[in-house]
């Protein structure tokens, strides 16, 4: 809403990019962290000034009172469609299915190659190909459907899972950082807007409803994480279950709605 006040509604999903942006700057600051042998306390103040710092340079830009458009007509209660309810499981399931690579990806690295560079690098190569993939997902926003789009990101986290398991050396965690967090980011830009696409009339609902069934998934993955290290003493089951859990995602939503028009269906969030 408030890119539309300004007359930048195509930015909308440049947006998506900041976190990712966030991921990368933290990741990078805690291999600083590490070199200086800061102790935790240290660390999150370093951290904690940060945000400080950085909620000061963007709290001028925040709406004020008055300045977001409320429609003058309430809008007809939202009925929760067959289409709906599927984008609504498959956001769920994307919560479920990229929070354990997203946990484990920098602690699978350590315990692999104690030695490597590399591993310390995981969580910034996860937020810098996340922002990598906002910025392909705007670029490709002409070619096909927006449920055509997330369900291909979807089974693009689901293989870089995979790969990270069946990959041998570093290479598997590279990919697997890659692609899970290159999607990450675009599953969250396109599952909102796709929700926008199905019901315009309740867009800040869509988003309360889509965060809520993700946040349950983030929740039940670490659930699931933990039973699998203690029945098996081995997190890949999990991780495998989590892909089955992205594949199902994109399953759900793939399928091309009739009922919009191929105008809608393109509208940008």
């Amino acid at each position: 809403e408030r890119l539309a006040h300004f007359g930048k509604p195509n930015l909308a999903a440049a947006v998506f990019a900041g976190p990712g942006a966030g991921i990368f700057i933290s990741g990078i600051l805690s291999v600083a962290i590490s070199a200086l042998h800061l102790d935790a306390a240290q660390a999150w103040l370093v951290y904690g000034v940060l945000a400080l710092v950085l909620i000061a340079a963007v709290a001028r830009f925040l709406p004020k009172a008055g300045e977001l458009h409320r429609p003058d007509v309430p809008a007809e209660p939202l009925v929760l469609t067959p289409a709906l309810k599927r984008l609504v499981w498959s956001y769920s399931l994307a919560g479920f299915g990229y929070i354990l690579p997203a946990t484990f990806l920098s602690q699978m690295a350590h315990a692999r190659f104690p030695a490597s560079l590399f591993a310390q690098f995981v969580w910034p190569v996860f937020g810098f190909s996340a922002v990598v993939g906002i910025g392909l997902g705007i670029l490709t926003r002409r070619w096909l459907l927006t449920q055509q789009r997330l369900a291909i990101v979807l089974w693009i986290q689901a293989l870089g899972i995979v790969f990270s398991e069946t990959v041998p050396g570093v290479s598997g965690l590279v990919l697997g950082a890659l692609l899970t967090g290159g999607g990450f980011l675009c599953v969250v830009q396109l599952s909102l807007q796709y929700g926008r696409e199905l019901a315009p009339a309740h867009i800040r609902y869509m988003a309360g409803l889509l965060t809520t069934g993700y946040a349950v998934g983030q929740l039940v993955g670490p659930m699931l994480s933990a039973l699998s290290t203690s029945l098996t003493h081995r997190l890949e089951p999990a991780l495998y279950i989590a892909a089955i859990g992205l594949i199902v995602a994109g399953g759900l939503v793939f399928r091309v709605q009739p009922a919009l028009s191929a105008k809608t269906e393109r509208v940008e969030s």
